[in-house]
């Protein structure tokens, strides 16, 4: 657990109690707020893991759970979060397995270990890499960037994330995909000041993204992941074009942020010298 956590990477039950504990009301426990939330949390909640961004291992194949539990090195045997997650994910993408989760599961059995509905696997033609097929992903990808800027959620963004791989996956294929969230995620840790615990949790979200693209082609991205989305967001707001929820926000107040957003999304460090390799 870091010293410094936003809140927002809390999941849903977590959530409200982690808020009492932040006495200056900054939106993050600091390293003594963290220390008290946690000796309260494992005192009440001794088995359940706090974090939103959880891989319950009941979700995964016997082989893809194998793999977890290689990786799953604190007290939450059941889960991973942060640094196991970046460690399943790397060797998962190395077993050469086709799926990691067992047929049907949703997201709230992934990262709550419950599920509510059963879903129908469906199999789709998988696209080959090529430059157009990287065109359209990167617009998928950056459509949702818009969104996720212009709707301005706090705690939305590893919807946006997912969603976005999700539907970047539907136009292009995994490589191309992988290729413009891997520059975007360098683009970050060098241009933010973030804990790597954070960026593990998007590379999940990203990786969930596709991960279900695959299973549930024909599925609406936006609902799938709901699960993801904090307490007030609207889901169907975020169904709309991204231009159209651009405009409802004050075009002529968010041209040049956008402008400038544009610039670092396409610019040719990010795209033509990274994407084109």
């Amino acid at each position: 657990m870091h010293d410094v956590i936003n809140i927002t990477r809390f999941s849903q039950k977590a959530l409200p109690v982690a808020k009492t504990f932040d006495i200056d009301k900054s939106g993050s426990l600091e390293a003594s707020e963290n220390q008290m939330f946690m000796e309260y949390w494992q005192s009440n909640y001794a088995d359940e893991n706090p974090m939103l961004m959880q891989l319950h291992l009941n979700s995964l194949t016997d082989e893809a759970r194998a793999i977890a539990e290689s990786c799953n090195t604190d007290s939450y045997k059941e889960v991973l979060t942060d640094t196991e997650l970046q460690e399943f994910m790397e060797k998962y993408d190395k077993s050469g397995l086709k799926t990691p989760f067992k047929e049907g599961v949703d997201l709230n059995a992934v990262l709550r270990g419950e599920s509510k509905v059963v879903l129908k696997s469906e199999t789709k033609k998988r696209k080959g890499f090529g430059l157009m097929n990287l065109l359209k992903s990167g617009y998928q990808l950056f459509k949702n960037l818009v969104k996720k800027n212009q709707m301005n959620y706090k705690g939305a963004d590893k919807y946006f994330h997912a969603v976005g791989n999700f539907e970047g996956l539907l136009v292009g294929n995994e490589k191309s995909v992988k290729k413009l969230c891997g520059a975007q995620d360098d683009y970050k840790r060098n241009n933010f000041d973030r804990v790597d615990g954070d960026f593990a949790e998007d590379m999940y979200a990203n990786w969930l993204g596709r991960e279900f693209a695959k299973l549930y082609p024909n599925e609406d991205p936006h609902d799938l992941f709901e699960p993801l989305v904090p307490t007030g967001f609207d889901v169907e707001e975020s169904k709309k074009g991204w231009v159209e929820i651009l405009c409802k926000n004050g075009l002529s107040n968010t041209v040049s942020n956008t402008a400038t957003m544009i610039s670092g999304y396409f610019s040719e460090s990010l795209f033509a010298k990274k994407f084109s390799k």
